[in-house]
C-alpha cells in the first residue's frame, strides 16, 4: 500500500485532521474543493491550502499555514512514447522533485520545507505521487518580484544572485534543467545573497554536464525580458 512519508509529525497531525493524510485522498479530484488550485497540466496540478497549525501543548483552533500539494496521477501508457524511458527509470516528476529538494538541501540551498512526500505504481502501469512544501511566506517568484520592483538596483542584483547561485551549483558539478525565473524564489524586499534565493519545481537537478549550458540559455533569455540589453548588469 502506497504511503506519504512525513517529515514532521505535527505537519502530518494537521493534514489528519483535515482528514487529508494519505495519498488516495491528495490524489482524488476533491482536493481542489480544499484550497486554491494554481496550475493544472493533464497529469498534474498544484493546490495552494490554508491549515490550522497548532503547536504540542497549545489549546484553540491554531494559527494558519500555507502549504502547496503538488500532485500527479498518471494512467497506464499515459506519457508520450519518448518519456517512457525516462517514467520507466527515474519515476514522476513530482516524484523526483521530491528528492531533488532533499539534495539542495545538503548542499545548502534554501528550498521550501519539504512536509511529505509518496508515490505508487511502476511504470507502465499507473502512477500517483505527491508532494507537500510549506510555503516561504516572506518570498516570491522572480519574475513578480522584477514586475513590481520599480528600483532598478534592487532589480539586477536580485536577479544576479539567481544567476550566481546557477554559476555555484555549476562549480560544483550540477545543473538544474529548470533555470527559468519562475523557477527561483527570492525576498519580497529584494536580496544581495545567493543564500536567500530558494530554488523550486527542480525534478532534473542533477549531475547532467550537457544540461549547464541550457540553464545559462534560458537565464540569459529571462535576463532579456526584463532587463534592456541583454548584458546590462552583468
Amino acid at each position: 500500500m502506497a504511503k506519504l512519508y512525513w517529515q514532521n509529525n505535527i505537519f502530518e497531525a494537521t493534514f489528519r485532521e483535515a482528514g487529508l493524510d494519505s495519498l488516495e485522498e491528495l490524489c482524488d479530484e476533491a482536493l481542489d474543493l480544499c484550497g486554491d488550485v494554481l496550475t493544472t497540466a493533464r497529469t498534474r496540478r498544484l493546490v495552494r491550502m490554508t491549515l490550522p497549525y497548532k503547536p504540542p501543548g497549545t489549546e484553540g483552533e491554531g494559527q494558519p499555514m500555507t502549504f502547496y500539494v503538488k500532485t500527479q496521477v498518471v494512467p497506464s501508457f499515459g506519457v508520450p512514447p519518448k518519456k517512457w524511458l525516462s517514467y520507466l527509470m527515474k519515476g514522476t516528476p513530482v516524484g523526483r522533485e521530491g528528492r531533488s529538494l532533499r539534495r539542495l538541501a545538503d548542499l545548502n540551498v534554501k528550498t521550501p520545507l519539504l512536509v511529505a512526500a509518496g508515490a505508487r505504481g511502476h511504470f507502465p502501469g499507473r502512477l500517483k505521487a505527491v508532494l507537500i512544501t510549506r510555503g516561504l511566506d516572506t518570498h516570491m517568484d522572480l519574475e513578480a518580484y522584477l514586475e513590481h520592483e520599480t528600483d532598478q538596483r534592487k532589480r539586477r542584483v536580485t536577479a544576479e544572485c539567481a544567476q550566481l547561485l546557477v554559476e555555484a551549483l555549476h562549480k560544483r558539478g550540477f545543473s538544474l534543467g529548470g533555470a527559468r525565473y519562475r523557477n527561483f524564489l527570492v525576498p519580497k524586499i529584494g536580496t544581495e545573497s545567493i543564500f536567500e534565493v530558494a530554488l523550486i519545481d527542480q525534478p532534473d537537478f542533477g549531475r547532467a554536464p550537457h544540461r549547464r549550458a541550457r540553464d545559462l540559455r534560458l537565464m540569459s533569455q529571462d535576463h532579456g525580458r526584463f532587463f534592456s540589453g541583454s548584458q546590462e548588469g552583468s
